[in-house]
């Protein structure tokens, strides 16, 4: 927020579309090798040394043409040629990142997980002395992009070398026969990856792309501010859902445990996002204390956007264990279908609304595309039957959070203090009564 908060809103709108088409389009790079690669060397790591080397003589190569193929993407959307350096300089970001995921692939494989903790949070930490140095002086954004080039690059050496302390470096191999088969079996790790980035990062590549004529604000910066938020909630789900998803896989067929997980899970999953996006509805502009040099009409964008967005963030944290279990019982396809059938009607919706009303027509179009997923998940269980559906449960959560609803609308009518006060101790006392969360379920599924 200090970075986009001192670069600008125009500048740092451009930056976020450019950097999501580089997400979006990195599976031009990765072409899967890297979740192939970690998979192959867990299950046989003396077997597959050759392999390696042909893979990372592949990486090697599309890591240095894709600045290259990045710019022709970016001359075919109609970027200018001055956002075209700036495309051009963010995929080199994205060609570090490449070969930095390469070697934790290695890591990963050969079971070094405490190393891959360390070096999975270097590139991240060295940016933000980048990101604080950059506040405090007078640099722009093309100094930050800077900065995001040394610390991907820094963190590349320093993995390469801690790789090459514990014998993990391959040398590239010069011959690549049957690299083609390598690239089959890793197509269908990058079309998954392909599919999760698109529903990802699409919005904010086409709000940049079709919100031009709206003069009001800079929508595409406006939407990456509220995202951004969305992303950190997010993570929550990324830290949980894993370790509920190793739970599944370890009842498999056991039905009785899997219904008492879905409901630990649920309760678990939704209480905390609850919460947050209750209190977001009501004082979301709190969040954007940091937008100093932004304007009254922006901030209320950003409010607004981020209060939609959240209705997104209550879908997710009340059905995503659903997708979790879903995965673990080998439902991995129809999960992409179905996340694909989602990215059909989100982008078919912003064509149509973003040229009118921009952030905030992706921003419904997201919240649509959630209750396609969700849907989905729900047709499939009632369908295959493995599960109860918790109803009750999704009750009892529901009346919890109106309780908290309606404790954050009263105390408004007075104060924003006695609001928020009003609003946590309705939250809070409404679960404590109501009792989601059952601890003898919780005892048995350990």
């Amino acid at each position: 927020m200090l970075i986009q908060n001192k670069v600008g809103h125009e500048n740092w709108g451009k930056y976020a579309a450019l950097y999501s088409l580089c997400h979006i389009s990195i599976t031009l790079a990765d072409l899967g090798l890297n979740q192939y690669l970690t998979k192959e060397i867990a299950r046989n790591k003396n077997q597959i040394i050759e392999t390696t080397g042909k893979i990372l003589t592949l990486k090697l190569l599309t890591s240095a043409t894709f600045p290259l193929c990045m710019v022709f993407i970016g001359y075919f959307l109609g970027y200018e040629i001055i956002w075209l350096k700036m495309l051009f300089i963010i995929a080199i970001i994205h060609s570090f990142i490449q070969l930095f995921g390469f070697y934790r692939a290695q890591i990963q494989g050969n079971q070094f997980f405490g190393l891959d903790a360390l070096v999975s949070n270097l590139d991240k930490s060295i940016l933000i002395f980048v990101s604080f140095a950059l506040v405090y002086s007078t640099s722009g954004i093309y100094s930050y992009i800077t900065g995001r080039i040394l610390s991907i690059a820094i963190a590349t050496i320093v993995i390469l070398v801690l790789c090459y302390k514990n014998n993990l470096v391959t040398k590239p191999s010069k011959k690549l026969i049957e690299i083609n088969s390598i690239i089959k079996l890793s197509f269908p790790f990058a079309f998954i990856s392909l599919v999760y980035s698109v529903n990802e990062n699409i919005d904010q590549v086409m709000i940049e792309r079709l919100s031009q004529k709206l003069t009001n604000f800079n929508h595409s910066s406006i939407y990456s501010a509220a995202y951004r938020l969305v992303n950190a909630v997010m993570m929550y789900l990324w830290i949980i859902l894993p370790m509920f998803f190793a739970k599944f896989s370890h009842f498999e067929s056991n039905k009785s445990k899997n219904d008492k997980l879905i409901k630990v899970g649920t309760s678990i999953v939704y209480l905390p996002i609850a919460l947050i996006s209750i209190f977001a509805l009501f004082h979301s502009r709190l969040l954007f204390i940091f937008f100093k040099n932004s304007s009254i009409v922006e901030l209320n964008a950003m409010s607004e956007i981020f209060s939609i967005l959240c209705l997104t963030l209550l879908l997710q944290g009340l059905f995503a264990i659903l997708s979790t279990f879903l995965t673990s019982n080998g439902e991995e396809k129809y999960i992409t279908k179905l996340v694909l059938v989602s990215i059909a009607f989100n982008i078919t919706t912003n064509f149509i609304y973003i040229p009118k009303y921009g952030a905030y027509a992706a921003s419904w179009a997201t919240f649509g595309s959630a209750i396609i997923v969700v849907i989905g998940y729900i047709l499939k269980i009632l369908k295959t039957k493995t599960i109860e559906l918790p109803i009750k449960l999704w009750v009892k959560l529901i009346v919890i959070s109106l309780a908290s609803y309606i404790g954050f609308y009263i105390g408004l009518t007075h104060s924003e203090m006695l609001s928020i006060i009003l609003g946590i101790s309705l939250f809070i006392f409404s679960t404590i009564a109501i009792k989601p969360i059952v601890i003898k379920d919780l005892k048995e599924i350990g």
